[in-house]
Formats: C-alpha cells, sequence, structure tokens
C-alpha cells in the first residue's frame, strides 16, 4: 500500500531529473558560442621574396616552428630524413645541422645547442624551430610586428657609407 502511494512520487522525480538532465545538455557552452576563427598564418619572406609552405608556420610562443624540409632546402642546405630515428639533417658547405622530433636540443657540426621548442611531426611533415634553422646556416631573422610578417635574410647587409 506504502509503494502505490510512493510510486507516483518516485515517477514524478524521475521525470524532473530527466528534463533537467535534457535541458542542460541542450543549452550551448559559452566557449562554443565564442566559435574563434584560426588566425591567419604569419607570412614568412626569404631575402624579400613569399616562402609558401605546404604547413603553415606554428607560433609556439617562444619559436616559429616550421616545415623542415622545405625551409631548409629554401635555406640552400642538402637535407636527409631518417625515419628510423624521425631526424632531419641539413648540410650547407661546412656546416651541418640535425634535428630530431620531440629533442630539445639540436646538433650542430656535432656540438649540442638547445632549441626553444622540440621539433615536432603535422601531417607527415617535420616542424621545426625557424630562428636556430635560419641562424645555425648563416641567415638572419626578423619579426616585423607592425606588418604580421617574418623576415629571413641569406643576403649580407648593405653597408652604407
Amino acid at each position: 500500500m506504502r509503494l502505490r502511494r510512493r510510486l507516483p512520487l518516485v515517477r514524478s522525480l524521475v521525470l524532473l531529473v530527466t528534463l533537467a538532465m535534457v535541458l542542460a545538455l541542450s543549452v550551448p557552452s559559452p566557449a562554443l558560442a565564442l566559435n574563434p576563427q584560426p588566425e591567419p598564418p604569419m607570412p614568412v619572406y626569404l631575402d624579400g621574396d613569399p616562402f609558401d609552405f605546404s604547413v603553415a608556420p606554428e607560433n609556439t610562443g617562444e619559436d616559429w616552428l616550421v616545415p623542415g624540409k622545405p625551409f631548409l632546402e629554401g635555406l640552400g642546405a642538402t637535407v636527409v630524413w631518417d625515419p628510423y630515428t624521425q631526424s632531419m639533417t641539413a648540410s650547407k658547405g661546412t656546416t651541418n645541422l640535425k634535428f630530431q622530433v620531440g629533442v630539445k636540443a639540436a646538433l650542430k657540426n656535432g656540438t649540442a645547442v638547445p632549441l626553444p621548442v622540440a621539433p615536432k611531426m603535422f601531417s607527415s611533415t617535420m616542424m621545426i624551430p625557424m630562428r636556430m634553422a635560419a641562424q645555425g646556416l648563416g641567415a638572419k631573422v626578423t619579426l616585423d610586428a607592425t606588418k604580421g610578417a617574418l623576415y629571413v635574410s641569406l643576403k649580407p647587409a648593405l653597408l652604407t657609407l
């Protein structure tokens, strides 16, 4: 007899809890409502010419990660990829640079050089820190914040008299 009196109360509670859950799940999240647009890729110029990458450069906050092979080849290096060690070696003249996925140091002519961020794989492309790669091969890197562009220069600065 008691059970019959409580049955409508139990059904009402179950219905109320179910309705509350449905309402809670149907309210859009504030994070989703903002719908942030992806940041456009930072243009990179090599000696004044636009450098097009198959994968857009990524700002890590400490450096820009760029696709290693096309970037290093654009700087005039010969690049060899070793799939077993997941490493990339770039050679230009007497300079050898070696980057390895997940390692926060590169080797320049056999000497370890710390990196601000470790190289990583993205879309079957090894992404490497741009500044160390460029400077390691004798190039200069400049960020122009007003234009929102990165400039890499292999040409020596002209002397003005």
